[in-house]
């Protein structure tokens, strides 16, 4: 019995350093850093997904195992250069780092799981985001090696976001079969006519956006419990269509005007976002610190990336590449990650 036993621990012993092995094989070292299969198919199922995003001009084999090689090649170097130069990642990026794998696994865990990524090495990929913001503080930040300051932020910042309040309503309407559908040309028109003699109230002194706001709800037989809000929308945010910031940004400081963006028309009044509101700056200002001077640090990555020491197994790397390419064409678009 006792040797039963004893045989059984080892095979159990036995299966958990092979499990321990296999889930942390290292197929790239780059300056000192191993990186394993895990963190390499995330990459490589990224450049597969969008090789023009990633430089890859033709979808050879080759080519999009060296793209996702060059990433590898980042990742690497960026954790090298931060251990070299006792720079650690802040504790709020930690805790945005755990936010973001938390959101990402329970939409996509599924996925991750069948190419081969497991949590720990999502956090990875992740992480390495947020390392690259942490060298933009490193070199830019306040108390960085060349701070920008908040005067030349600000220029950017109002090159980079508009703000303005809004009323908006929906270009469509539910019929009687409970569809949604689209409004008649004819109540479009109407719609539209009402909004440009709202903002041209706005426009002449005669209402302000709150009177406004509380005169379409009254007129769709709505009580107002909320005054217009200040968004503030960056160039090219997905959330609102092509032309759309430009359309604002045309528009001067405290005038109205009408705009169709999609399925939506909004009356917007422009608003000031670093003069009058100082909130608002300070809210974004680290993200426009990472948006201006991010190309400055990955071009420093990517240099030290080209100078780094590598060690590709390349015929692991093959196979890696043939297996994600077998799992992502049975895959329909739908089961496949951004």
């Amino acid at each position: 019995m006792k040797r039963r036993i004893f045989a059984f621990c080892l095979l159990i012993i036995m299966l958990l350093s092979f499990a321990a092995c296999t889930s942390n094989k290292s197929v790239i070292t780059v300056s000192g850093q191993d990186i394993n299969e895990g963190v390499f198919i995330y990459y490589l199922d990224k450049v597969m997904s969008n090789p023009a995003q990633y430089g890859v001009k033709e979808e050879t084999k080759e080519n999009l195992i060296s793209a996702a090689e060059l990433l590898c090649k980042k990742y690497g170097s960026a954790i090298a250069f931060m251990n070299e130069n006792g720079i650690v990642i802040s504790t709020q990026r930690k805790q945005a780092v755990a936010t973001q794998v938390e959101n990402l696994w329970s939409l996509y865990s599924a996925y991750y799981k069948s190419v081969g990524v497991e949590k720990t090495e999502l956090t990875k990929v992740i992480t390495h985001e947020y390392r690259m913001k942490q060298l933009v503080d490193y070199y830019f930040g306040a108390d960085g090696r060349n701070p920008v300051s908040d005067s030349d932020l600000k220029e950017e910042f109002v090159d980079l976001y508009v703000g303005f309040r809004a009323v908006a309503a929906d270009l469509t309407k539910v019929n009687d079969m409970g569809e949604t559908i689209d409004l008649t040309e004819k109540e479009k028109t109407a719609l539209k006519k009402s909004f440009s003699s709202y903002a041209q109230k706005i426009n002449d002194g005669d209402s302000t956006i709150e009177e406004v706001n509380i005169s379409y709800n009254d007129s769709l037989g709505l009580i107002t419990t909320e005054e217009p809000e200040m968004s503030l929308v960056k160039k090219g945010d997905p959330m609102y269509g092509d032309g759309f910031f430009e359309k604002v940004m045309d528009v001067s400081h405290g005038r109205a005007t009408v705009i169709e963006d999609g399925k939506t028309l909004y009356l917007i009044q422009r608003q000031k976002i670093a003069t009058t509101d100082e909130d608002a700056f300070a809210q974004y200002r680290t993200e426009v610190l990472e948006t201006v001077k991010m190309p400055s640090v990955e071009k420093k990555i990517n240099k030290l990336a080209k100078q780094a020491e590598c060690e590709f197994k390349e015929s692991k790397l093959e196979r890696i590449y043939e297996k994600l390419s077998e799992m992502r064409m049975a895959k329909s678009p739908q089961e496949t990650t951004e």
